[in-house]
C-alpha cells in the first residue's frame, strides 16, 4: 500500500493578552526559509503555474480577497519558505480593562516546504491555500470543543483535509496530469487529464462528490493508532463510522502518523496551551483588580 505523506496538521496557534500586555502562547515552529536549500524553484513560479488551471484560478481569486491584497503577486507576503507545508493561524485575545470588552485578532499565514519540484510546490500551494482562506471551524476557548468535534472539523469541515486533498488533486489533473507526483498523490482520486480511475466508476464514484468520499474515507484508515483512537474517543467514536484499522495512505507529514492520530495529538497539545493562557488572563484580571482595590484604599479615600 502506498504511503503518502501529504502535509501537515494546520495549526492554530493561540497567544492571550490584557490591555496593553500579550501573554505567550505556542510559538510557531515553521521558521521562515529565504531561500529553500538545493536547486531553488520560486514561490511566484508556483503561483503562476497555479493560475494555470481554472481551480486553481479560483483558489488565488480567493486568497487575493482574503487577505486583501491588489494582487495575486501580493501572496508571496503570506505564502513563504517553511520546514513543513502548513497553515499557521495565531489567534490572539486581548481584554480591555476599562470595558471588560474581549478582542480578537486572527492571523493566517502558509508555509511551503523548501527543496520540492515545482510541481509539488505547486500542489502544496494549492492544499494550504484552502485551509488559510476558509472561517474558523471552531473556537479553541469554546468550553463545548471536544476531541471529537475537532478532529471531524479537522477533517471533514470548510476548508479541512478531504476539501484541501480534493483541490490539489483538481489542480493536478489540470496542470500536471502525466507528471509522477500526480499519479503518486492522486492517483487514487484522479487519473490523467482528470479522469477517475476505472477502479472508482465501478463503485459509483465517477463524480466529484465520490471522489470525496474516497478521499474522505482515506483519511480515517489508521492501522495501529484505531484501537487508541476509539479509547480516547469514548461515546464520541460513534460520530466517526469510516474510522477504521485499515493500513494508512494519508499521513500527516508533521505528526508522523495518520491524521485522526495526529490531530488527537494537536487537540491535546491545544487545549493544554488554551487553559494555560486562560489562567494567566484570569491571574492577570485577579492581580489588577487588587491593584485598582488598593489603589482606591490608599488614594481616594477623602
Amino acid at each position: 500500500m502506498t504511503r503518502l505523506r501529504v502535509h501537515g496538521v494546520a495549526l492554530l496557534l493561540l497567544a492571550v493578552g490584557v490591555g496593553l500586555l500579550e501573554l505567550p502562547g505556542i510559538t510557531g515552529n515553521s521558521p521562515v526559509l529565504s531561500q529553500p536549500p538545493g536547486p531553488p524553484v520560486a514561490l511566484a513560479e508556483a503561483i503562476s503555474r497555479l493560475g494555470l488551471s481554472q481551480s486553481g484560478r479560483d483558489i488565488l481569486e480567493r486568497a487575493r480577497h482574503y487577505w486583501r491584497l491588489g494582487s495575486t503577486s501580493e501572496l508571496l507576503t503570506r505564502v513563504k519558505w517553511g520546514l513543513a507545508s502548513r497553515t499557521d493561524a495565531v489567534l490572539t485575545r486581548t481584554l480591555d480593562p476599562k470595558t471588560g470588552k474581549e478582542g480578537r485578532k486572527r492571523e493566517v499565514s502558509v508555509y511551503i516546504r523548501q527543496g520540492q519540484t515545482l510541481v509539488e510546490t505547486t500542489l502544496d500551494i494549492a492544499h494550504e491555500l484552502v485551509h488559510a482562506t476558509a472561517p474558523p471551524a471552531w473556537d479553541p476557548y469554546d468550553p463545548d470543543l471536544t476531541l471529537g468535534r475537532y478532529i471531524l472539523a479537522a477533517i471533514e469541515g470548510e476548508g479541512g483535509e478531504v476539501e484541501a486533498v480534493a483541490q490539489e488533486c483538481e489542480v493536478a489533473s489540470q496542470v500536471f496530469p502525466a507528471d509522477a507526483v500526480t499519479r503518486e498523490r492522486c492517483g487514487r482520486y484522479v487519473g490523467g487529464q482528470g479522469r477517475v480511475p476505472a477502479s472508482l466508476v465501478g463503485s459509483g464514484l465517477g463524480s466529484r462528490s465520490g471522489i470525496r468520499d474516497s478521499i474522505r474515507k482515506d483519511f480515517y484508515r489508521s492501522g495501529r493508532w484505531f484501537a487508541d483512537l476509539q479509547k480516547n474517543l469514548g461515546m464520541e467514536k460513534g460520530i466517526f463510522p469510516l474510522l477504521s484499522a485499515d493500513s494508512p495512505v494519508l499521513y500527516s507529514s508533521t505528526g508522523n502518523a495518520p491524521y485522526p492520530a495526529a490531530l488527537m495529538r494537536e487537540y491535546r497539545e491545544l487545549n493544554l496551551t488554551a487553559c494555560k493562557n486562560t489562567l494567566k488572563r484570569l491571574d492577570t484580571e485577579t492581580q489588577t483588580m487588587r491593584f485598582a482595590q488598593r489603589f482606591i484604599q490608599k488614594r481616594c479615600g477623602e
